[in-house]
């Protein structure tokens, strides 16, 4: 079964830091699997920059979510992102796994 991952930013702080005005300092993603049965799973996660950059800067009016989702993925790494699928297919699997059972067998009857 094949899960499709998209990443999505869910939060933004900011603030004038020295001579960046509107600086991104805290950015909220989240991460999400769902596979062809359209079970969901997700995680999220927060980041803060505690000195953003003027090299590279990017004003707020001009951000665009996939720039924000770089700088997430630059931050989190390779093996992170490995981490996170392993996590969301952990999820994932949990829903699979949960036993049900269909009945007419109703207390009531």
């Amino acid at each position: 079964m094949a899960t499709t991952y998209t990443w999505e930013i869910i939060g933004l702080k900011r603030r004038t830091v020295g001579a960046l005005s509107d600086a991104v300092v805290q950015v909220t993603w989240r991460r999400k699997g769902v596979d062809d049965s359209l079970n969901t799973g997700t995680v999220e996660g927060t980041y803060i920059f505690d000195n953003p950059s003027t090299e590279g800067f990017i004003a707020y009016a001009s951000l665009t979510e996939n720039d924000v989702i770089g700088w997430v993925t630059d931050i989190v790494g390779d093996d992170e992102v490995d981490f996170i699928k392993i996590l969301i297919d952990r999820k994932i699997a949990e829903l699979i796994d949960i036993p049900t059972e269909t009945t007419s067998d109703f207390p009531w009857s």
